[in-house]
């Protein structure tokens, strides 16, 4: 067994496949783990609870000087920030450095090439390098990202935001034994209802594909937020589902989608791809560069376009029960592209580097 390691995170809002790789972080490296993370103004109601050796604490419990007495008492040996959000954080982040502890920012930045990328390069050494070691970034916008600010790419380190796998791999045995050969004819979205996700642009898309089409598909959407959309005879609207529940449902579900108008990330893609279901996604998502090649296992559409999503759902529903399981088998090999034990090895390999 390796030598116990000791990590902080520092955290915005935590999530449960955060909590993936830190159990992963945990069970290969001996690792002991503090988290504190936002408390206040949540956007989902997960409330992450303690587990072996893996702490969670409230940020509202602490200001700058007990944030940096409570880390100290843990004699980390690796400090994770989730980004740039909170100025208490990044005074840590300084005092933490200046001691010799790597210290992590986690980044699902993208690079578009704006006027806001580019200040972030021209001013990087002020907003990133004085804070961050390393960046941990999950894909190759972000990996982008990274090398425009000024990160040398020993200093970028990947396989970050990784999906519980092996959780949502459940779902895709299940689905193969429970329908025996016969696809389901539903496609689902999971996430927030909220503009930028494109829930509208979905539920509209869909309505329409049903109206110029003869076919008995019909649209799930599973979340909750500001967006308010109502059950019809195709459309049937559940509530927000703990990573269990949704993973106990998975096994129903067919096609899934999401139609972000813009996505640093997204894994629920990874999710679901893991759950060995047919992909369909915007152009806007950063995950779907990783886990979704055009006609192989899913399809693109351009982001906010509803007749390039109405077009992605005839190529999908036009192909057999058989073309449809072997895109499903083909996104479950794919998903193996990131795990968490590859985060979780990706993220302590700073502890055999030199910074530079």
């Amino acid at each position: 067994m390796n030598s116990p390691k000791n990590i902080v995170y520092l955290y915005s809002e935590v999530l449960p496949y955060a909590i993936t790789t830190m159990r992963a972080l945990r069970d290969n490296f001996n690792a002991n783990i503090d988290c504190i993370s936002w408390d206040k103004n949540k956007v989902t109601p997960f409330v992450p609870q303690d587990m072996e050796r893996i702490r969670f604490h409230k940020r509202s419990e602490f200001n700058k000087q007990t944030l940096i007495n409570f880390i100290e008492s843990r004699r980390p040996d690796v400090l994770c920030i989730s980004g740039r959000m909170d100025g208490a954080y990044l005074d840590v982040a300084v005092h933490f450095r200046a001691k010799g502890v790597p210290v992590i920012s986690g980044c699902d930045n993208q690079w578009y090439g704006s006027v806001k990328n580019w200040v972030a390069a021209l001013f990087s050494r002020y907003i990133y390098h004085r804070y961050f070691d390393y960046f941990w970034v999950p894909g190759r916008r972000q990996f982008e990202f990274a090398k425009r600010i000024g990160y040398s790419n020993k200093n970028i380190l990947g396989y970050a935001l990784s999906a519980d796998v092996d959780r949502f791999r459940s779902a895709y045995e299940a689905r193969k034994m429970q329908h025996a050969g016969k696809f389901p004819r539903t496609i689902v979205y999971a996430g927030r209802f909220s503009q930028e996700k494109g829930i509208e642009v979905l539920v509209k898309a869909f309505t329409e594909f049903k109206s110029e089409t003869t076919n008995d598909w019909k649209l799930v959407l599973v979340g909750a937020g500001p967006v308010k959309v109502e059950s019809t005879s195709d459309i049937q609207v559940l509530d927000y589902m703990t990573p269990d529940e949704l993973v106990a449902k998975s096994s129903d579900f067919g096609v899934f989608c999401l139609p972000s108008i813009w996505d640093h990330w997204g894994v629920v893609i990874h999710e679901f791809t893991a759950a060995g279901m047919p992909m369909i996604s915007s152009d806007g998502v950063g995950a779907a560069d990783t886990f979704i090649i055009e006609g192989f296992n899913g399809y693109l559409f351009k982001s906010r376009d509803v007749n390039a999503l109405k077009a992605a759902f005839v190529k999908m529903t036009s192909k057999t029960d058989e073309e449809l399981w072997e895109m499903g088998d083909r996104s479950f090999e794919i998903s193996e592209t990131i795990t968490p034990t590859k985060a979780a090895h990706s993220f302590m390999s700073v502890l055999d580097k030199s910074v530079g």
